[in-house]
């Protein structure tokens, strides 16, 4: 763990606009993400249709949240590979 830490830290001094710049378009998404969610959220709805549409919109929601974590540990993974 004391290596990685010191890998990682040894390549953000060595890479820092890289690094931000990675960093900052990843919650840059994510908050695009937030951003739609907050527009379209629907509020706490009766039975019926308007109960399972808004089930399926906050399982998309939570695809799309878990979609963005994954590519952000994906982009910074890459950005270290190279």
């Amino acid at each position: 763990m004391a290596g990685a830490l010191i890998a990682a830290t040894r390549f953000i001094v060595r890479h820092p606009r890289r690094v931000v710049g990675v960093y900052l378009l990843n919650a840059a998404l994510l908050l695009a993400v937030v951003a739609v969610w907050a527009v379209v959220a629907p509020g706490a709805g009766g039975a019926g249709a308007s109960m399972w549409a808004g089930v399926l919109a906050s399982q998309c929601y939570i695809l799309a949240r878990l979609v963005v974590k994954l590519q952000f540990l994906a982009s910074e993974t890459a950005l270290f590979q190279r």
